[in-house]
């Protein structure tokens, strides 16, 4: 039993490390990437204003994409994921010029994920300081309770 838990332990380990190696080469081509549009603010085309504006934005945002990924990597929290689709789903709507229906599915998709972010991430409680999971119950149920109270009088 206890060799079985070694192996899974030592797994997770190299798991581990693969991330983060992974990570590791997600930052050297974000840097590369930052370089390059950086040496593109510098030519001529782009001080004459004769640039591609969609590409300087693509390669922004695929820049704060790959960062948004390695802190996902490193961190495994449900805020980092909920912040890389953010991003992508922006960078898809801005950068990529779909069709209205394509356009009015990424607003509403990333509406359900600023709820999602807003309810479904843990918190901390302002009572005791204990971290809890917030949901749209829970809230609604204390939107409910505050409006129920008598008002005081004066």
């Amino acid at each position: 039993m206890k060799s079985k838990l070694n192996i899974t332990k030592t797994l997770n380990r190299i798991a581990d490390l693969v991330e983060l190696i992974i990570a590791f080469i997600i930052i050297i081509a974000v840097l590369c990437l930052l370089g390059h549009v950086i040496a593109g603010l510098f030519t001529r085309q782009f001080l004459l204003g004769q640039f591609d504006f969609h590409e300087l934005l693509s390669g922004l945002f695929n820049i704060i994409i790959g960062l948004e990924f390695t802190r996902m990597l490193c961190k495994h929290t449900p805020e980092t994921i909920v912040e890389v689709l953010m991003f992508a789903t922006a960078r898809q709507m801005i950068v990529e010029h779909s069709g209205p229906l394509d356009t009015l599915l990424g607003v509403i998709a990333i509406g359900l994920l600023f709820a999602m972010r807003k309810y479904l991430q843990p918190g901390l409680s302002e009572e005791d300081g204990n971290i809890y999971i917030k949901n749209l119950r829970h809230t609604i149920r204390k939107r409910r309770n505050k409006k129920e109270l008598p008002e005081e009088d004066s």
